[in-house]
């Protein structure tokens, strides 16, 4: 039988992690991603506002994913090209990065601040993964609260996306995209 020196022992140690477990980690499921390229028809732009993210700094790990298909254009008509020629997003319908943000020191996000960080990690698009390396922002609120911003630019022919035969000469193989994460902690 078990003393209640030992008992206490037990249940302080059974509920420590749970008292620190998420005091390191920050979420959002309505971080935004839009991107815009210059056709010779005209500016196309696009956004998704439904893009999750977890970001650890214990571990510097971040992983952001979102449905190909949530993103919203002016014209319907670009989105079904969009999703069904471009993107075939039936057969790929997620786009990821899993990674990890480089430079962090312990307390960095205790106290309000602007950083510049690298975000190092893995870009999946159209089931095609590929190694990346961006500056990124993070703005630290004095509520506690943590903004992320990554401007980087994406190749279509990276991902083995293929522009339909009709597009080649409007579209870009360059697109830029903004991505803007406001996370909370947990």
């Amino acid at each position: 039988m078990f003393s209640t020196r030992c008992t206490t022992a037990l249940l302080v140690l059974m509920v420590l992690p749970v008292l620190s477990y998420g005091q390191d980690r920050y979420f959002t499921r309505t971080g935004e991603l839009s991107f815009g390229c210059d056709t010779k028809m005209g500016d196309v732009q696009a956004v998704n506002r439904m893009a999750t993210s977890m970001f650890d700094t214990s571990t510097a790990s971040l992983e952001v994913s979102m449905l190909v298909k949530a993103f919203e254009f002016e014209k319907a008509a670009m989105q079904h090209q969009f999703n069904n020629e471009l993107m075939e997003s039936d057969l790929f319908p997620k786009a990821t990065f899993t990674g990890r943000v480089l430079g962090l020191a312990d307390g960095i996000f205790s106290k309000p601040d602007t950083l510049i960080l690298l975000v190092a990690g893995d870009l999946t698009i159209h089931g095609k993964a590929r190694k990346v390396v961006e500056r990124s922002q993070w703005v630290v609120g004095a509520d506690g609260t943590v903004h992320a911003y990554c401007r980087f630019k994406v190749l279509l022919s990276d991902y083995d996306i293929r522009v339909p035969t009709l597009l080649k000469d409007v579209l870009s193989n360059e697109v830029e995209v903004l991505l803007a994460l406001d996370y909370e902690k947990l």
